[in-house]
């Protein structure tokens, strides 16, 4: 794990979990390259049983956000399956249980228990919640390539670099007033300098750019590529215009 100090934004583009009461535990996924025991939700399941007695279920996961795309699906998936099966057979865990529970599945796995708008630090479990109720609305294009997030933390390792980035501050000012023009301006990622092939990156924010964006960056450890949009509007007749052109692409918002 590194030390990260990270704004997590929770948008409407989601994958879709399904738990059932069954005989016998079962857990299915319609990706087949995650189709399979070692998954997250898997283990999900198996982590809340050590804690407290859960009854069997059948999971079932349908997959909507693009996979190694930088958006931490895989993260969001296991807490919905913290969170649902909490619900589901009314164990009342703490909200405090149910986060450490999901720090020893992964760093990012809390601020998708407190979903919203998350400042991480230290590996992710250090969360404050920014309060705001600006409407966020995002394009995000997913290009024909994709990044393994434990390599992408192996380049910044071996190229020694250590974030400068003094803007957090202004981000989060930003965020709590609405002020989106100050928003677009204040993105900054840490893996794009990492990031290979380095066009891919660079190809697409200039589309989004064009398409009317006023700024954006790369998703986490990529390689999904977002831009913000002065409104719904704006964003959606974006949206229209890049998906005419055959790319891969989502019209999202937050939430």
């Amino acid at each position: 794990y590194h030390n990260i100090r990270s704004i997590m934004q929770f948008i409407s583009l989601h994958d879709i979990v399904e738990i059932t009461p069954a005989e016998v535990f079962s857990f299915w996924c319609d990706d087949d390259t995650i189709n399979n025991m070692d998954n997250l939700s898997v283990k999900a399941y198996l982590a809340l049983n050590k804690l407290t007695p859960v009854p069997p279920v059948a999971i079932r996961l349908y997959k909507r956000v693009p996979y190694m795309s930088g958006m931490g699906s895989a993260s969001a998936d296991c807490a919905a399956v913290l969170t649902g099966l909490n619900t589901l057979f009314d164990l009342q865990i703490p909200i405090a249980d149910l986060l450490a529970v999901g720090k020893t599945l992964g760093a990012d796995v809390p601020a998708c228990v407190i979903g919203g708008t998350v400042l991480c630090e230290g590996i992710g479990e250090q969360m404050t919640p920014i309060q705001h109720d600006t409407p966020l609305y995002f394009n995000i294009i997913m290009p024909p390539v994709a990044f393994s997030t434990p390599d992408m933390y192996r380049k910044i390792d071996q190229n020694r670099l250590f974030s400068t980035y003094p803007h957090h501050d202004q981000m989060v000012t930003a965020i709590q007033s609405g002020d989106i023009a100050t928003i677009a301006q204040s993105f900054y990622n840490d893996f794009v300098p990492v990031a290979t092939p380095s066009e891919c990156i660079t190809d697409n924010l200039n589309i989004l750019s064009d398409a009317g964006a006023l700024g954006g960056s790369m998703t986490g450890a990529g390689s999904a590529v977002f831009g913000i949009f002065t409104n719904e509007t704006d964003s959606k007749n974006s949206y229209d215009k890049l998906l005419a052109t055959g790319l891969q692409v989502y019209h999202t918002w937050a939430i």
